[in-house]
Parts: C-alpha cells; sequence; structure tokens
C-alpha cells in the first residue's frame, strides 16, 4: 500500500516514471495471481495417493504430521515449524501523512524435516520456509508487554501453556538471538564447534558473558511512545497435526533405514510444493479467491498505468 500511495504521488510530478512503477508493480501482482492458480491446478490436477504405493514424481498425500518435533521458544509447543515476532508501534511516513503502525523488529524461527503418516507408512517430509511451502501457522500465543516487564494484554490461546512475563522479557531481550546462535554453529558442523569454542574463550577474557553482551548487544529494541509497548506473536505448525502436502517424491541419497529410501521435497523442475493443515477444499477456494484478488488489482494497476502515461503525453 506504500508502494501504490508512493507511485500516486510521483505520477503527479513525474508521469512516466508513476506510470513505470504501476504498470510494474501490475505485472508483479499478475506473476503472483498465475503462480497461486497454477499451484491450486496442480492440487487438483493431482490424485491423492498412498505412503505404501505413491510413484515417483509429483505426489498428493494426506496424513498426520509425526517425528521428532522441535520445542517451541515461548509456549514450549511441540512442532515442526515455529515463527516468533517481536513488533514495535512506529511513526511511518507516506503521501505527506504520519501513522503508527505495528512492524516486526526482530524475532525467531525454525524448521523441521518431520514423517507424514497415512496409516499405509510414512515418509519423510523435507519442508522449506512456510511462506514458501504454504505451511498453515497456528497461533499459540500473544501479548503486549511494557518496557518494565509487566503484560499490558495477553491472549493465550487456549490448550497451550502461556509464558510468564519473565519468560517473553528474556525472549525479547536476547534468549531467541542466542538460541539461532547455538543452531548456527550447529549448522556449521566442526567449525561450527570451533567458533563456539572461540567465542566461548572471548567471553571469558572479557570478565563473562554479561560483560560481552554489554559491548555487543544481541538485539537492539526501540521501544515506541505507544506506552512503550511491544508486541510478541508465536505461531507454530503443530506436531500430530493432519495435514496435505504437495510435492516430488524423490530417492533419498542419505538413506539408512528401508523407510528412509524415498523423501518428498521440493523438486528441481515441479517447484509446486504445499504443506497445509487445511482440507483439498479449503485451501483451493483460498488459492482460487487469492488468484482472482490478484488478477483484478493486476489489471487496474496497468490499466491506471497506461492512463497516467496517456495523460501525461496530453492524450487522455
Amino acid at each position: 500500500m506504500s508502494i501504490l500511495v508512493a507511485a500516486l504521488a510521483t505520477g503527479n510530478q513525474h508521469p512516466y516514471l508513476g506510470a513505470f512503477i504501476l504498470i510494474g508493480l501490475g505485472s508483479l501482482l499478475f506473476l503472483g495471481g498465475f503462480q497461486s492458480y497454477r499451484k491450486y491446478r496442480v492440487l487438483a490436477d493431482t490424485p491423492r495417493a498412498h505412503v505404501r504405493s505413491m510413484p515417483m514424481g509429483l505426489v498428493h498425500l494426506r496424513g498426520k504430521a509425526t517425528g521428532e518435533p522441535l520445542i517451541s521458544p515461548l509456549t514450549g509447543t511441540r512442532c515442526f515449524a515455529y515463527v516468533c515476532n517481536i513488533q514495535s508501534y512506529v511513526k511511518t511516513r507516506s503521501g505527506g501523512k504520519t501513522k503508527w503502525e505495528w512492524q516486526t523488529v526482530s524475532g525467531d524461527d525454525d524448521i523441521k524435516p518431520f514423517y507424514l503418516d497415512d496409516g499405509t507408512g510414512r515418509v519423510r517430509v523435507i519442508p522449506i520456509q512456510p511462506e514458501v511451502a504454504n505451511l498453515d501457522l497456528a497461533r499459540t500465543f500473544h501479548c503486549e508487554i511494557g518496557k518494565d516487564g509487566r503484560f499490558r494484554s495477553v491472549q493465550p490461546t487456549p490448550g497451550f501453556t502461556a509464558p510468564t512475563e519473565q519468560a517473553v522479557w528474556d525472549y525479547i531481550h536476547g534468549a531467541h538471538s542466542r538460541k539461532l546462535l547455538e543452531r548456527v554453529f550447529e549448522m556449521q558442523g566442526e567449525r561450527g564447534k570451533k567458533m563456539k569454542a572461540v567465542m566461548e574463550t572471548t567471553m571469558k577474557v572479557l570478565g563473562g558473558a554479561q560483560k560481552a553482551a554489554s559491548l555487543v548487544p544481541m538485539l537492539e529494541i526501540s521501544w515506541s511512545s505507544n506506552a512503550g509497548n511491544l508486541r510478541v506473536i508465536e505461531q507454530c505448525f503443530l506436531a500430530e497435526s493432519d495435514c496435505v502436502v504437495v510435492g516430488t517424491c524423490a530417492e533419498n541419497p542419505d538413506a539408512r533405514s528401508e523407510e528412509d529410501r524415498t523423501l518428498i521435497c521440493q523438486g528441481e523442475n515441479e517447484k509446486t510444493f504445499i504443506i497445509s493443515t487445511r482440507t483439498e477444499v479449503q485451501l483451493g477456494r483460498s488459492m482460487r479467491l487469492q488468484s482472482l484478488v490478484m488478477f483484478l488489482l493486476a489489471v487496474a494497476l496497468i490499466v491506471g498505468g497506461f492512463a497516467l502515461a496517456l495523460h501525461g503525453g496530453g492524450l487522455l
């Protein structure tokens, strides 16, 4: 929306530049709508298979997400993916107007492979970023907290254990950053172990973790004038969820058992990859609606861009 307002403001002084921006935005929206509709067609045209008899290549499965899960940082929920966002109420300017809005200033996320069990067998699923895989995340916690460390409002989701004020406060001030750093070291293997050892030695030389943290802050939060509040939101892809998976069945080069001979991932040629806790009907309806809205907005922006260009040239 801010980009659109800026494009219209630019069009008043530089009509051809404004027209170019509008047409460019419209083209991007059209491509996005086409991709969403294509995913819908792939979902609709790919028959549901069973793990026991699934073919190689593009497959459509439904089952339960099982395996050794992650533990979410705030509510301790068993999950295979989580996203935690820390948001601040900040002042923004667009089109000469000032407004306040929530913006994400920090956070943490993690995602882990899981097994899809449909009763006939189970297969390993290698997920990618939630937004790329259409991964549905359930909100498990939401709160606003002040700079005094006290909750201003708390909206725990029924069935999940809400964290304490101290736990949220610690998370805001760096606990999540340290967890992220530990994960980076782990991914680096032997090199990561050496990096971690060097960091720990450096911290000892400087006189402890507290002094090191004061020299290199893990997180800088800009408190706003909205009573100094921050908003913290946790969302998870829950373990044991019933889900739809559409992806590419491929051979597992690192198979260690008969069960791991194949895996589901994003293919090199067929990029469609969907993991959703919604039914096929709900998912298809959402994709069709999304593509329709994007197509309509794209047409409106492209027509507006051409109209602006014609007006600038004195032809309209």
